[in-house]
């Protein structure tokens, strides 16, 4: 008698079911957790571009920058420059700056929404 060395098609077949269920389990989780990490960041730099706009609030006679180029433009005596860069939030879009609130659109990128897509706002320096 031959021995047959492998497995079956029907151990395959369930095995490949057990993996199914697990990445079903497993990936809605991962989903929601890489969405709080990119609300979470924005909230992060929001609240350090806020600070940088307070600077230079402070520098400037109690003036909010009229854009955040403002913040890495190049020093100009007695100023400082208050960022490097300005990042983009974790949905690509720029972050804008409103009466002095530093404002990321959320997922959807535009104005308003709901959960994921509201929008980060930052008020600290109002």
């Amino acid at each position: 008698m031959k021995s047959q060395a492998g497995y079956s098609l029907l151990e395959l077949i369930i095995v490949i079911v057990i993996i199914a269920i697990l990445a079903a389990v497993a990936i809605p989780n991962y989903l929601s957790i890489a969405t709080r990490a990119r609300v979470i960041a924005a909230t992060q730099d929001v609240n350090t571009i806020s600070l940088a706009a307070g600077l230079y609030k402070l520098d400037h006679n109690g003036v909010y920058p009229n854009n955040l180029t403002q913040l890495t433009a190049a020093p100009v005596a007695p100023y400082t420059q208050y960022m490097q860069y300005i990042p983009l939030d974790p949905w690509g879009t720029a972050y804008v700056i409103s009466n002095g609130a530093i404002i990321s659109r959320g997922a959807d990128k535009v104005a308003g929404g709901v959960g994921v897509n509201a929008d980060i706002v930052s008020t600290a320096n109002l």
